[in-house]
C-alpha cells in the first residue's frame, strides 16, 4: 500500500510538473504574441501620426502661400489706390495754381 501510494504520488507530482510546465509555455506563447501585436500597432501609429504630420505641414503651406498671395494683392490695390489718389491731388494742387 505505501508502495502504491509513493508511486501515486510520484505520478502526480510528475503531471504537476507537466502540467505547470506546459501551462508555462502557452503563458510564453501568448505574451509574445500579444508583445507582437503590441510592436505592430505601435508602428502602425507612428507611421499614421507621420503622414498626419506631412498632411498638416503640408496644407499649412498651402495656408501661408495664400495668405501672402492675398496679401501681395491687397499690397498692389492699396499701393494703386495710393498713387490714384497722389496723382489726383497733386493735379488738383497744380491745377490751383
Amino acid at each position: 500500500m505505501r508502495d502504491e501510494l509513493g508511486d501515486n504520488s510520484q505520478r502526480l507530482g510528475s503531471r504537476v510538473s507537466e502540467s505547470l510546465t506546459e501551462a508555462s509555455r502557452i503563458q510564453k506563447e501568448r505574451l509574445e504574441n500579444v508583445t507582437g501585436g503590441l510592436t505592430g500597432l505601435s508602428e502602425k501609429l507612428e507611421k499614421a501620426q507621420e503622414r498626419l504630420r506631412l498632411t498638416v505641414e503640408g496644407r499649412l503651406d498651402a495656408i501661408r502661400q495664400q495668405n501672402a498671395t492675398k496679401l501681395d494683392e491687397m499690397r498692389q490695390t492699396v499701393d494703386e489706390k495710393l498713387q490714384t489718389t497722389l496723382e489726383t491731388r497733386l493735379g488738383e494742387s497744380f491745377n490751383r495754381c
